[in-house]
């Protein structure tokens, strides 16, 4: 009876506790922990008397380390991660292998830098990127090749220039008339 209870008002309070983008409020786990007692002990009529569900320390634990991992399972991963590089774009890693340049919201005609990003350098709506190639494997998993070309993203129009070998890069910053800031070594 009490295991039937928790399965009923575990995602009651999941519910409450994720927003949209799934990602866990700022709601300090005790609070957590006293809202699942709070439902637990709920009185419940049975004919003259009433029935509590009353959980052991242990139990309660157990509990709450079940619904803490569920709620870090269910969110980015710890070394997934986006940042800012101007105008709307963002450098994004979400696995050791995407690391890419794009804007929020894109689509196949958008410019972007793909895939594997390895360096990048942004300065005056500009962005410069060394890029790892990625070849298919022999079981369709996706792997680097450990060859490299490079990228330049204007993202103020948004125009962008590769893939490219290393002396067409360099030729294309001077012809651009970069800063020596967006330089890649």
């Amino acid at each position: 009876m009490g295991l039937k209870c928790i399965k009923a008002v575990l995602p009651e309070i999941l519910k409450r506790e994720l927003d949209t983008s799934s990602r866990v409020k700022a709601r300090p786990t005790i609070l957590i922990l006293k809202e699942l007692c709070r439902l637990i002990r709920r009185d419940r009529g049975h004919g003259m008397g009433h029935t509590r569900f009353h959980f052991s320390l242990s139990t309660m634990t157990k509990i709450l380390g079940c619904v803490f991992l569920f709620v870090l399972g269910c969110g980015p991963g710890y070394s997934d991660f986006s940042e800012k590089v101007g105008n709307g774009y963002y450098y994004y890693r979400t696995s050791p292998i995407d690391r890419f340049i794009a804007p929020k919201i894109w689509n196949d005609k958008t410019p972007i830098i793909p895939s594997k990003v390895v360096k990048y350098r942004k300065h005056d709506g500009y962005v410069t990127a060394k890029r790892e190639i990625i070849q298919m494997g022999s079981s369709g998993s996706r792997v680097t090749s450990g060859t490299f070309d490079y990228w330049i993203l204007n993202t103020a129009t948004p125009v962008v220039y590769g893939p490219m070998d290393k002396s067409e890069f360099d030729l294309r910053v001077v012809k651009l008339s970069l800063s020596e800031k967006l330089a890649l070594h």
